[in-house]
């Protein structure tokens, strides 16, 4: 199985990265991103998810296998992005 995420903004394809079993890679990413993906790879994705109050430290690891599902949500919500996800 392959999960296939397509980072978008204005239409323009950004990036393109694909899971597979325990291991996430950039399939391609503008070089403007490069650095960004490369360092969500290497130390995965760390947010507070909840209310102000009830707000906990979410870790998630880069091979887990909502890492590409919380990429994009956090991306969209950080800076707009767009994005598409597939599983082949």
């Amino acid at each position: 199985m392959i999960k296939t995420l397509r980072i978008f903004y204005t239409g323009e394809i950004l990036a393109v990265l694909e899971w597979s079993i325990n291991s996430t890679r950039i399939v391609t990413a503008v070089s403007s991103l490069q650095a960004e993906f490369q360092k969500f790879l290497a130390e995965g994705l760390s947010e507070w998810q909840g209310n102000d109050s009830d707000a906990k430290p979410v870790y998630t690891d880069s091979r887990d296998f909502y890492f590409l599902d919380r990429l994009a949500n956090y991306l969209t919500r950080q800076f707009n992005y767009q994005y598409s996800i597939s599983v082949t």
